[in-house]
């Protein structure tokens, strides 16, 4: 008897081949039944076992055969099992997908949340004009990175082109006090006090400074120009006299309203002298490279005013003996005189020294005139010499 699927000889009578363990043919001329299918034919309970023991015996020659110590059932998955597999894999996939976009989702929130980020942004924005916004971006980089010099300097920068004189000076000082020795916090306060013409500001932060800072101010002339004869009004014309407050600079001057420079203005050489009328001066030290210190002005008006009335002695009266007549009228004044009763002018008899009194009662008119062809009131008397 032959085992139709592994080919080796059986015995007779063998249900299942000792050597491949499947069931064999009954009788041969037969059709093979199916493993399946056989049980259900052979119900006798002996016959049963008897299958059962070969086949027992028979995988266990089998495995003897193959190496096996002992009987490996083969493993067959099922569909439930498959099923489970499958979810797991599916299961396994979405976590690993969940961890990476937290993964991703983490790096993008540290970078755009990081101090490269934020500086990079706030300069873009610097580019475009957008100083509000590129200071909202460099105050984030400061609360990542606390003291950053290039996030403190930008700031100030931009106040200050946007005008914002007081907040970028305070963010100055703020970086000095922190960076005394960094010649940038001064440079650029230095900028916020020439737009304001604080030179006392500059004065000040100038003897503050240490010594190896101080040449950021060779640009600053901190030298003045000072006034012998202050702005005011006056009533006669005034001489203006100026002189640094520092040897070694020239002073510029205009009194057209505009500001000096060494390319506007009048050199200041000697004194000069203003006459009526409003005049404002403008006054600046300049050094030899052409830098401009803090401009002083000083406004003078000038108002003349008539002199007046020169004194004339004696009084009016009647005298019976020769009399002078003298007469004395302010500085730069002149006396100027009628005895007719006219009104005396510059073309009248001028006084130079004491008259004689004419005979009978006669009417002297007099004034004075001064240095600007100002006259004074009419002076009138009356005298009355009967020898």
């Amino acid at each position: 008897m032959i085992c139709k699927n592994c080919g080796k000889e059986l015995e007779q009578g063998k249900i299942y081949c000792d050597f491949c363990g499947k069931a064999v043919q009954i009788v041969p001329d037969y059709n093979i039944l199916d493993e399946e299918i056989l049980p259900e034919i052979v119900e006798d309970p002996k016959l049963k076992k008897k299958r059962e023991e070969e086949r027992r015996l028979a995988e266990e020659k089998r495995n003897e055969l193959s190496g096996v110590s002992e009987p490996v059932k083969a493993k067959e998955k099922t569909p439930e099992k498959s099923k489970k597999i499958t979810r797991l894999t599916v299961l396994l996939i979405i976590l690993c997908v969940l961890l990476l976009i937290e993964i991703v989702v983490y790096v993008l929130h540290n970078y755009h949340t990081s101090y490269g980020y934020y500086m990079e942004q706030a300069k873009a924005l610097d580019s475009t004009d957008d100083y509000s916004g590129a200071i909202g971006f460099y105050e984030l980089a400061l609360e990542k990175t606390p003291g950053d010099k290039d996030a403190m300097l930008s700031i100030a920068l931009d106040k200050y082109k946007q005008k914002d004189y007081a907040g970028s000076e305070d963010t100055y000082l703020t970086y000095i006090k922190k960076n005394p020795s960094d010649p940038e916090g001064y440079k650029g306060l230095l900028s916020v006090y020439g737009a304001l013409n604080d030179y006392d500001k500059i004065s000040l932060l100038k003897e503050n400074a240490p010594e190896d800072i101080r040449s950021v101010f060779k640009d600053f002339v901190l030298a003045t120009v000072n006034f012998l004869l202050p702005g005011g009004d006056y009533k006669d014309d005034t001489t203006v006299v100026m002189a640094p407050s520092e040897e070694g600079y020239s002073i510029y001057f205009t009194i057209d309203g505009t500001d000096p420079s060494k390319d506007n203005g009048a050199l200041y050489t000697d004194p000069f002298v203003l006459m009526d009328g409003e005049t404002v001066v403008k006054a600046v030290c300049v050094d030899d490279s052409g830098h401009t210190g803090r401009i002083r002005t000083e406004e003078y008006k000038i108002t003349y005013e008539a002199p007046d009335r020169p004194v004339v002695a004696p009084q009016s009266g009647t005298y019976d003996q020769p009399t002078k007549i003298n007469m004395s009228a302010g500085e730069d004044c002149k006396i100027y005189y009628t005895w007719d009763g006219s009104m005396p002018g510059v073309n009248s008899r001028k006084y130079s020294s004491p008259i004689d009194m004419p005979e009978g009662n006669n009417i002297l008119s007099v004034i004075a005139v001064d240095k600007h062809g100002l006259s004074s009131s009419v002076l009138k008397l009356n005298y009355e010499y009967l020898p």
